[in-house]
């Protein structure tokens, strides 16, 4: 089901007049694509966060309303603050439902790690999201990938992904996506002899200060 929003078209630019509007809740933004002009707009940050709160995430299919004039469209990018949890600016990109649109899918590991525990391993996710290219209608949640079976050394690569129904990927099939890492006792043990040998080191100090101390008690005798 398709999000409503509604977009304010947005006439000044520049650094001060998109700061007054941050302060005020509205963030400038831009939509473009199908070949048409690229509009500047702007838009209520409750509105688009209340927008993007579907499962759908930020792949959420939009209806964007542009004082009456409504076009499909899906967020293609925000940008973000540096160092602050602030929105400066999105970009909005236009759709056709009758033709494919490119898209990054959060992806999920599902099944229980059993075998794998048993063994120590640990279950390391090296990809958290995947490009696919399909039709706006067919655009999944997320994409689940199965490691009931994984075990130590086993790799899940992008090419052992079942892909939902109509869409492909331009993602490198042989890319690590899951890996069984082995148990980490050799850090482990690495550690606990490192310290040993400090210990060791440091004891022949220790040792010697209760000598040192007789020693000067006789001489003082």
């Amino acid at each position: 089901m398709d999000q409503n929003l509604t977009l304010m078209p947005r006439n000044e630019g520049g650094t001060r007049p998109a700061r007054r509007m941050r302060k005020e809740g509205i963030i400038p933004a831009v939509v473009y694509g199908l070949k048409s002009d690229a509009i500047s707009v702007a838009v209520q940050l409750s509105e688009l966060r209340t927008a993007l709160s579907t499962a759908a995430g930020r792949n959420a299919i939009l209806t964007l309303d542009i004082e009456g004039s409504q076009e499909m469209g899906i967020v293609k990018d925000i940008q973000w603050h540096p160092y602050r949890d602030e929105v400066l600016h999105v970009d909005f990109l236009r759709i056709n439902p009758d033709q494919d649109v490119t898209v990054e899918v959060p992806i999920q590991s599902v099944g229980d790690t059993h075998s794998l525990n048993l063994a120590g391993g640990i279950l390391d996710q090296l990809l958290f999201t995947l490009t696919i290219v399909t039709r706006p209608n067919l655009i999944p949640d997320l994409i689940e990938v199965d490691v009931t079976d994984i075990e130590v050394g086993d790799t899940i690569t992008v090419g052992d992904i079942a892909l939902p129904t109509g869409s492909t990927t331009p993602v490198d099939p042989e890319t690590s996506v899951l890996v069984g890492s082995a148990p980490r006792i050799a850090e482990v043990e690495a550690a606990v002899e490192a310290e040993e040998e400090l210990e060791g080191e440091a004891a022949p100090e220790d040792e010697a200060a209760p000598e040192s101390e007789a020693g000067e008690s006789s001489e003082e005798g």
